[in-house]
């Protein structure tokens, strides 16, 4: 069985927000099309839009709206998060 290589922590991060910005602006162009021809609507009045939100190292899921993640990068902001000790990552 191969062995997967290393990847630094920054490098994960900075290839899981490239990645999920192009893959909303994919998923956004082909609403586009879509959304006129099944919803019937008018294509001035689309508002469907994916947007990224955060990207999170760790996370937990116990029930339903209830939940732990260790941000490290808000794509609201487009800035990292950090704690209030300076280190990388905020529970929330």
């Amino acid at each position: 069985m191969a062995k997967l290589a290393k990847v630094p922590p920054e490098e994960m991060v900075k290839f899981t927000i490239d990645w999920v910005t192009s893959l909303a602006t994919r998923i956004n162009r082909f609403y586009e099309f879509m959304v006129p021809k099944i919803f019937n609507v008018a294509p001035k009045y689309n508002h469907i839009e994916i947007v990224a939100d955060v990207v999170a190292k760790k996370a937990l899921w116990v029930v339903k709206k209830r939940y732990a993640m260790l941000k490290v990068y808000d794509m609201e902001k487009n800035k990292p998060v950090k704690s209030k000790d300076g280190r990388e990552g905020k529970l929330r």
